[in-house]
């Protein structure tokens, strides 16, 4: 049973109110990922699983080519890395682009310095975890339990204490 079935319609006016309950109902029960069910795309165009070290804390940026706020935030993120690492957090990047040219060469053109994966075409992350807003900033601890999950840098700044 869907912990959100206790709202009934309210959300009916909502175009996607089916999708935000089954969202909804998902976030509430899933608190963790298990990398090793995933494989991605790395920059050399190889479909690897993760290279996930121990960090304090993981921040994922999920996001793609074509999306404005995603490209912004690389501008910014570009100045936080060091900032993320000297804290013993580190930053990976996700996108769900399908043109691997396109998007390695915005990576080169842009000097993207952190981890970049692309999703491949089969068991997608974003579908697991229902992921339909660009960017989304989720933060895992080292057992990969998902700690708070944002839609805007200005979020995961103000998480970490950073100005």
């Amino acid at each position: 049973q869907h912990v959100t079935s206790s709202q009934k319609d309210k959300f009916k006016w909502y175009i996607l109110h089916t999708s935000l309950y089954d969202r909804l109902d998902f976030l509430l029960k899933q608190n963790k990922v298990d990398w090793s069910k995933f494989k991605f795309i790395n920059i050399d165009n190889k479909l690897k699983q993760m290279d996930i070290d121990k960090s304090d804390f993981l921040i994922v940026q999920y996001w793609f080519t074509k999306n404005k706020l995603s490209l912004q935030d690389h501008m910014s993120l570009l100045g936080l890395v060091p900032v993320f690492e000297s804290k013993s957090d580190r930053l990976i990047s996700i996108s769900i682009d399908q043109d691997y040219t396109n998007w390695k060469n915005y990576i080169q053109t842009t000097k993207l310095t952190w981890p970049q994966y692309m999703e491949g075409n089969q068991n997608l992350i974003t579908d697991f975890l229902f992921i339909d807003n660009f960017p989304t900033y989720m933060i895992l601890d080292p057992k990969g339990n998902i700690i708070k999950t944002y839609f805007s840098l200005k979020q995961v700044k103000e998480h970490f204490g950073i100005k």
